[in-house]
Protein backbone atom coordinates (compact mmCIF):
# COMPACT_ATOMS: atom_id res chain seq x y z
CA UNK A 1 0.00 0.00 0.00
CA UNK A 2 3.25 2.09 0.78
CA UNK A 3 3.98 1.85 -2.96
CA UNK A 4 1.14 3.53 -4.50
CA UNK A 5 1.00 6.31 -1.60
CA UNK A 6 4.98 6.85 -1.99
CA UNK A 7 5.48 5.85 -5.93
CA UNK A 8 4.44 9.07 -7.50
CA UNK A 9 6.86 11.26 -5.62
CA UNK A 10 9.74 13.07 -7.07
CA UNK A 11 13.27 11.47 -6.24
CA UNK A 12 17.15 11.77 -6.69
CA UNK A 13 16.75 9.39 -9.25
CA UNK A 14 14.46 11.15 -11.36
CA UNK A 15 16.87 13.26 -12.77
CA UNK A 16 20.30 14.27 -14.53
CA UNK A 17 22.98 15.74 -12.82
CA UNK A 18 22.00 18.50 -14.72
CA UNK A 19 18.73 19.43 -12.99
CA UNK A 20 17.08 17.98 -15.99
CA UNK A 21 14.43 15.18 -15.37
CA UNK A 22 14.70 11.65 -17.04
CA UNK A 23 11.25 10.16 -18.98
CA UNK A 24 10.09 6.98 -18.58
CA UNK A 25 11.00 6.48 -21.95
CA UNK A 26 14.52 7.16 -21.49
CA UNK A 27 14.71 5.06 -18.51
CA UNK A 28 13.07 1.89 -20.22
CA UNK A 29 15.67 2.66 -23.51
CA UNK A 30 18.57 2.14 -21.16
CA UNK A 31 17.35 -0.58 -19.06
CA UNK A 32 17.07 -2.86 -22.20
CA UNK A 33 20.23 -1.79 -23.96
CA UNK A 34 23.33 -3.18 -22.98
CA UNK A 35 25.27 -1.39 -25.62
CA UNK A 36 23.95 1.93 -23.80
CA UNK A 37 24.57 1.00 -20.46
CA UNK A 38 28.60 -0.10 -21.53
CA UNK A 39 28.74 3.60 -23.33
CA UNK A 40 27.33 5.20 -20.72
CA UNK A 41 28.16 3.27 -17.33
CA UNK A 42 26.26 6.26 -15.28
CA UNK A 43 23.08 7.49 -16.88
CA UNK A 44 22.53 9.93 -14.00
CA UNK A 45 26.47 11.85 -15.24
CA UNK A 46 26.17 15.07 -17.25
CA UNK A 47 29.19 16.75 -16.16
CA UNK A 48 32.50 14.34 -15.92
CA UNK A 49 32.53 12.36 -19.75
CA UNK A 50 32.92 13.83 -22.81
CA UNK A 51 29.57 12.51 -23.90
CA UNK A 52 27.00 11.59 -21.78
CA UNK A 53 23.58 10.02 -21.56
CA UNK A 54 21.61 12.84 -21.46
CA UNK A 55 24.03 14.00 -24.38
CA UNK A 56 23.03 10.98 -26.30
CA UNK A 57 19.60 11.56 -25.82
CA UNK A 58 18.97 14.86 -26.90
CA UNK A 59 21.00 13.97 -29.97
CA UNK A 60 18.97 11.57 -30.76
CA UNK A 61 15.55 13.41 -29.82
CA UNK A 62 17.11 16.50 -32.21
CA UNK A 63 17.22 13.98 -35.35
CA UNK A 64 14.15 12.21 -35.31
CA UNK A 65 12.56 16.14 -34.76
CA UNK A 66 14.43 16.79 -37.52
CA UNK A 67 13.52 14.04 -40.08
CA UNK A 68 9.54 15.18 -38.96
CA UNK A 69 10.00 18.11 -39.91
CA UNK A 70 11.60 17.41 -42.95
CA UNK A 71 8.44 14.83 -43.98
CA UNK A 72 6.34 17.80 -43.09
CA UNK A 73 8.02 19.68 -45.72
CA UNK A 74 8.54 22.55 -42.46
CA UNK A 75 12.56 23.38 -43.45
CA UNK A 76 12.45 27.15 -42.52
CA UNK A 77 12.82 25.54 -38.65
CA UNK A 78 15.85 23.27 -39.21
CA UNK A 79 18.74 24.95 -38.12
CA UNK A 80 20.88 22.75 -41.20
CA UNK A 81 24.25 23.73 -39.25
CA UNK A 82 22.62 22.18 -35.55
CA UNK A 83 21.38 18.83 -37.78
CA UNK A 84 24.95 18.63 -39.09
CA UNK A 85 26.67 18.75 -36.28
CA UNK A 86 24.25 16.48 -34.13
CA UNK A 87 24.69 14.21 -37.00
CA UNK A 88 28.00 14.27 -37.06
CA UNK A 89 28.06 13.02 -32.86
CA UNK A 90 25.40 10.34 -33.96
CA UNK A 91 27.85 8.72 -35.84
CA UNK A 92 30.64 8.91 -33.65
CA UNK A 93 28.38 7.22 -31.15
CA UNK A 94 27.71 4.67 -33.88
CA UNK A 95 31.50 4.27 -34.80
CA UNK A 96 31.86 3.23 -30.70
CA UNK A 97 29.10 1.12 -30.56
CA UNK A 98 30.46 -0.38 -34.29
CA UNK A 99 33.70 -0.65 -32.68
CA UNK A 100 32.54 -2.32 -29.51
CA UNK A 101 30.92 -4.96 -31.89
CA UNK A 102 33.66 -5.56 -33.73
CA UNK A 103 35.78 -6.29 -31.02
CA UNK A 104 33.08 -8.92 -29.44
CA UNK A 105 33.29 -10.49 -32.62
CA UNK A 106 36.78 -10.96 -32.91
CA UNK A 107 36.71 -12.39 -29.98
CA UNK A 108 33.97 -14.78 -30.67
CA UNK A 109 35.45 -16.07 -33.78
CA UNK A 110 38.82 -16.62 -31.78
CA UNK A 111 37.75 -18.59 -29.19
CA UNK A 112 37.84 -22.36 -29.57
CA UNK A 113 34.69 -23.05 -29.55
CA UNK A 114 33.93 -20.81 -32.29
CA UNK A 115 36.53 -22.93 -33.96
CA UNK A 116 35.15 -26.62 -32.78
CA UNK A 117 31.59 -25.22 -34.33
CA UNK A 118 33.36 -24.41 -37.43
CA UNK A 119 34.91 -27.89 -37.74
CA UNK A 120 31.57 -29.19 -36.47
CA UNK A 121 29.73 -27.71 -39.45
CA UNK A 122 32.32 -28.14 -41.92
CA UNK A 123 32.38 -32.31 -41.17
CA UNK A 124 28.35 -31.98 -40.61
CA UNK A 125 28.05 -30.81 -44.52
CA UNK A 126 30.92 -33.48 -45.66
CA UNK A 127 28.58 -36.30 -44.48
CA UNK A 128 24.85 -34.97 -45.56
CA UNK A 129 26.81 -34.42 -49.08
CA UNK A 130 26.57 -31.06 -49.48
Amino acid sequence: MDSLKYGNLESFYNFFDNGESISNQARILYRYSKKLQELFPNPYDTKTRKRSFFDWLQLNNSIQHDIGSLYLGDLEHVNHHEKISALSKNIDLLKGEINIVTAEMAAMESSKFWKLRTAWFALKSIFKGE
